[in-house]
C-alpha cells in the first residue's frame, strides 16, 4: 500500500470527528435568538397592522374630515358713518337734531348732549327716529341743559349702536328718591365712532325757548 493513501485516510477521519459540546450549544443559542427576533418582529408588525385597521376612519368620517366647513359666528355690527347736520343759527332748549347714517338701516342712531365744562358727562341720551325726507336721514328732539342756560353753547354727539345695545338702553328706567327730584341717567364715555356739532342756545326771550322736550 502506498503511504500517501494512509495519509489521506487519516485526514478524512480527522475531518469527520464530532464537534465539541460548547460549539453545539453556541449554535443552538444563536439559532434560538434569531428565531425569537423574527417571531417578535412578526408579532409587532401584525399588532400595528391590526391596530391601524381597527382605528381607520370610515369613509363617511374621512369625507367629513376632508370637506371644508364654514364657521358660524355672530356677525359684527357693520361700521356706520354718522353725520350731524350743522344747525342753522341758535336753537331753543328743545333742539331738533338731524343727520344722516350710511349705510342706513344697519344700526340705531343715538344722540347725547354735553356742556364744554362737563367732563365724562353725556346726558339726555335720546334715540333718533328715521327721517324719510332724505336718504339715510334721521332726527331727534334733544334737551340742551337747564332752563336758565340761555346763550350757552353745547356739543351734540351722534353715534350708532347695534340691536343688543339699543334694546338695553330702551329698557333702562330711573326713579327719584323723592317726588320733587328729577331723575336721569347719562353716559360717562362715548363709543369709539361718533360725530359731533356745536349747538348754540338762543337768548330765551320766548317762553317756549326754555322748555324741555316733552
Amino acid at each position: 500500500m502506498d503511504p500517501s493513501d494512509l495519509s489521506d485516510a487519516t485526514t478524512d477521519a480527522s475531518d469527520q470527528s464530532p464537534q465539541p459540546p460548547s460549539n453545539k450549544l453556541r449554535n443552538a443559542l444563536i439559532t434560538a435568538v434569531v428565531l425569537l427576533i423574527l417571531g417578535t418582529s412578526t408579532a409587532v408588525v401584525g399588532f400595528i397592522t391590526d391596530y391601524l385597521n381597527f382605528h381607520k376612519p370610515s369613509a363617511e368620517a374621512e369625507r367629513k374630515r376632508t370637506t371644508p366647513t364654514t364657521a358660524t359666528t355672530t356677525p359684527l355690527l357693520q361700521v356706520v358713518r354718522v353725520a350731524i347736520t350743522e344747525p342753522d343759527g341758535s336753537v331753543p332748549r328743545c333742539a331738533t337734531v338731524m343727520g344722516t347714517a350710511n349705510p342706513s338701516g344697519k344700526a340705531t342712531i343715538w344722540v347725547a348732549e354735553n356742556a364744554p365744562e362737563d367732563k365724562n358727562y353725556y346726558g339726555d341720551l335720546t334715540r333718533a327716529i328715521p327721517d324719510p325726507s332724505r336718504p339715510g336721514g334721521w332726527r331727534a328732539k334733544l334737551t340742551l341743559g337747564v332752563d336758565n342756560e340761555t346763550n350757552k353753547q353745547f356739543v351734540v354727539y351722534a353715534f350708532a349702536l347695534g340691536d343688543e345695545s339699543t334694546w338695553l338702553l330702551d329698557h333702562i328706567d330711573t326713579a327719584a328718591a323723592q317726588n320733587d327730584m328729577y331723575s336721569y341717567y347719562f353716559l360717562r364715555q362715548l363709543p369709539p365712532r361718533f360725530d359731533s356739532k356745536r349747538f348754540q342756545r338762543n337768548d330765551g326771550r320766548n317762553k317756549g325757548d326754555t322748555a324741555a322736550c316733552p
